[in-house]
């Protein structure tokens, strides 16, 4: 006579931050800018890195406020604070001192939020612009022209999307990891565990957590090295 067993459920969740989805995919879109020649391509390539590489900054602030022990309707005050002034407010909680937003490494991300902002509520802007002569070719007339964009002076790129370039992209990705830098192992001397248990998105069963990330994310951050991006602090290159 057979014996059945009652199949057991237990209780999980799966908590996903999509912080290294955002950094996998501006890095992705990054080499794929890098490789066009067509300048059109490139530059909707370096603008789809650009983007996502900033809203990796708006997940690595939201994980910080999720780690924060407080009432569940604090936090979404917190929640409604800028990108910066969430991950100041995390420092003051953890008495964590050292953070300036004079520092270069700050100084980038000013920049970078604003031109996240600025490409979302675009504004009508004039652009200084150089026309020549009237040129005539195969039947058609040409006007040629050249335009002429304003750079954000710590990050380096210009503030129009329209200009970016696969050259802007990494300018920013090197920005950006280098702020991650100044903060999770700089400031906070975090260890390659504690970064992952804030940032990686992961299974909770009970009081056991299984980290979760994709093989392709890690080939991608380890490619990364190609471009002298080194993400070995987050401990997802693989060895």
């Amino acid at each position: 006579m057979g014996v059945k067993f009652k199949q057991m459920e237990v209780p999980a969740s799966y908590r996903y931050t999509g912080f290294f989805d955002l950094l996998a995919d501006s890095l992705y879109q990054h080499k794929l800018a890098n490789g066009c020649t067509d300048p059109y391509l490139m530059n909707r390539h370096a603008r789809a890195s650009i983007l996502a590489g900033i809203l990796s900054l708006e997940s690595a602030a939201n994980c910080l406020i999720a780690s924060l022990e407080v009432s569940s309707s604090f936090r979404n005050e917190l929640d409604k604070l800028p990108v910066l002034a969430k991950i100041e407010a995390y420092f003051r909680f953890r008495n964590i001192e050292g953070f300036d937003r004079g520092r270069n490494e700050v100084q980038k991300i000013i920049e970078l939020v604003r031109a996240r902002n600025d490409f979302v509520h675009p504004k009508t802007t004039n652009i200084k612009t150089d026309v020549g002569q009237m040129e005539k070719e195969e039947g058609l007339y040409k006007l040629p022209m050249s335009l002429h964009g304003e750079h954000y002076q710590a990050v380096g790129i210009p503030k129009h999307a329209m200009f970016w370039s696969a050259e802007n992209a990494l300018s920013a990705l090197q920005s950006i990891v280098g702020f991650y830098q100044h903060i999770f192992t700089g400031l906070m001397q975090a260890s390659v565990e504690e970064i992952q248990e804030l940032l990686l998105s992961r299974f909770e069963i009970q009081h056991v957590h299984i980290m979760s990330l994709f093989e392709e994310f890690k080939a991608e951050f380890t490619g990364a090295s190609e471009f002298g991006i080194d993400l070995g602090f987050l401990g997802v290159v693989e060895e």
